[in-house]
């Protein structure tokens, strides 16, 4: 009894050492990480997201990646590129100047044996926010003819500003 519990610990051992234990296993699919929605702003520079790309079987520097648009008016590509090695990647985007919106962006994977899978998220071009430093009020009359006959002119400092200054 003890030789044939041997036999098979043996027998186990060896088919696993000769490729026959996780080598067998079925390839899947490549997996990039989830990068969620964004927001930039209008008009601005490149804006890099990082993610990360992991597979059973293929190396992460041999894997194909590639990145799309589905709005070429915000982002074309030519505003897109993947840079980085091995696992660890990032996603740099430039939108066209003078656009705003939301666009979905898609990274597609593939490895060396042909299975692929994507990831999209949204990323939301807003408007760039502009802020005022100093008000102008103007205080109108009217003239002989009732036309619009300026009458004085005020600037304010937003720092020095109160509700009062505003009122007529």
């Amino acid at each position: 009894m003890l030789r044939s519990i041997l036999f098979v610990a043996v027998a186990m051992s060896m088919a696993a050492c000769s490729g026959g234990g996780n080598n067998n296993r079925q390839n899947t699919a490549p997996v990039v990480s989830t990068v969620g929605d964004q927001t930039i702003e209008a008009d601005s520079t490149a804006e890099q997201f990082d993610f990360s790309v992991t597979d059973d079987k293929t190396p992460p520097d041999r894997l194909q990646i590639s990145v799309t648009s589905d709005d070429d008016a915000l982002v074309d590509d030519s505003g897109l590129s993947v840079t980085g090695t091995g696992a660890e990647r990032s996603l740099v985007v430039t939108p066209k100047p003078g656009q705003v919106g939301t666009v979905a962006l898609t990274l597609a994977m593939q490895d060396e044996q042909g299975l692929s899978s994507e990831q999209s998220f949204l990323l939301t071009i807003a408007p760039r926010m502009v802020s005022f430093n100093t008000f102008v009020r103007t205080v109108f009359a009217a003239d002989a003819n009732d036309a619009p006959l300026p009458i004085n002119s005020v600037e304010f400092d937003r720092d020095e500003m109160d509700f009062n200054d505003l009122l007529l």
